[in-house]
């Protein structure tokens, strides 16, 4: 693991507007290794479909992934990766072999 990376959360508020809009802070600090994949984008029953621009693997004990939770410690599509100036929408989480040693995050980049 070569890159160091930061997952963050966000808060949403809404402004004087009634605008939705978000304040990203660090979750945690991380080291990945990186992989940019293949990735494909187009329509299917009127719904936006896309698929990952990068892979990040990530080894770290104090991280954890489930869905469905409220625990803050916990990396789900609702939080961003940041490497260097670049930002990172996270598409999707797994554990590859059940064990909790890494996790693969699945990422879009934000252009």
């Amino acid at each position: 693991m070569r890159h160091h990376i930061t997952v963050q959360q966000g808060t949403a508020s809404v402004d004087s507007y009634g605008k939705r809009t978000y304040t990203w802070s660090t979750l945690q600090d991380v080291w990945a290794d990186i992989k940019a994949v293949r990735w494909a984008e187009g329509m299917t029953a009127d719904q936006r479909k896309a698929s990952a621009t990068h892979s990040f693997v990530i080894r770290n004990p104090n991280v954890v992934v489930a869905y469905g939770s409220d625990d803050s410690d916990v990396i789900t599509p609702k939080h961003r990766i940041v490497f260097g100036n670049r930002t990172f929408e996270i598409l999707g989480v797994v554990d590859p072999d059940g064990r909790g040693r890494y996790q693969v995050i699945d990422a879009r980049e934000v252009v």
